[in-house]
């Protein structure tokens, strides 16, 4: 399903939204919103053209806990660094590009040793210690 009609169910499901000025939206007024805004942080910060809008409303490998905030929107754009953005109340509350993805694998499975769990617990602790 496109993201535009996600967000357009989320609003028939009695989510309500606001703009920033204070205007009550609703239906594709919704979605065209959104791609202003989102294309908006686009230029501002350089990033290609818009590639999709979704609700996150759990941490996952990209956006974790460390963020703290839920639920968010995550825009992806189409920029040679694969950049999304997680938006809250209108501000970034992270930014997320490929090197970003590659230092978190890095941490957690290298670094916290994850890579040897399909060793199983006794073999890992075997090698850890």
């Amino acid at each position: 399903m496109p993201w535009h009609r996600r967000l357009a169910l989320l609003a028939c499901c009695g989510v309500h939204w606001w703009s920033t000025a204070g205007q009550s939206l609703v239906g594709e007024t919704v979605d065209r919103y959104l791609e202003r805004q989102f294309g908006h942080y686009a230029d501002a910060l350089g990033l290609g053209p818009l590639q999709e809008i979704a609700v996150q409303d759990r941490f996952d490998h990209e956006y974790g806990f460390l963020f703290k905030r839920l639920p968010v929107f995550r825009a992806r754009y189409a920029d040679e660094q694969h950049t999304a953005l997680y938006i809250v109340r209108w501000t970034v509350a992270a930014r997320v590009n490929d090197r970003d993805r590659a230092e978190g694998w890095i941490f957690a499975y290298l670094h916290k040793w994850e890579v040897l769990c399909h060793l199983g617990k006794p073999a890992k602790d075997a090698l850890v210690t």
